[in-house]
């Protein structure tokens, strides 16, 4: 099993961690975030739907931040913009 060891400035090393164990990501498997929104535009109080169901790869989880403050978890969100304005809507996957 690995450990971790930290070099400092000066050329020490910290002791060893605990042993832990890790895994290291397939690079053949493409992530790919792929978003729809239904209702883009329109009079406040607007509310929207987001989808990222049909994403690809071994994605753990999703968090939309609606440009507004608000935020969401999960692969569908539902969110209701109560000013007027441009926001921009944002998925972490």
């Amino acid at each position: 099993m690995p450990h971790l060891t930290a070099t400092f400035s000066d050329g020490t090393e910290s002791p060893h961690s605990s042993p832990f164990a890790f895994t290291i990501p397939n690079p053949a498997i493409e992530l790919k975030a792929a978003i729809t929104a239904e209702t883009t535009s329109g009079t406040t109080p607007l509310p929207a739907s987001f989808n990222a169901a049909s994403s690809t790869g071994d994605i753990a989880s999703y968090q939309w931040d609606f440009g507004d403050g608000a935020t969401a978890m999960g692969a569908t969100a539902a969110h209701t913009y109560v000013t007027a304005g441009t926001f921009t809507s944002r998925l972490t996957a």
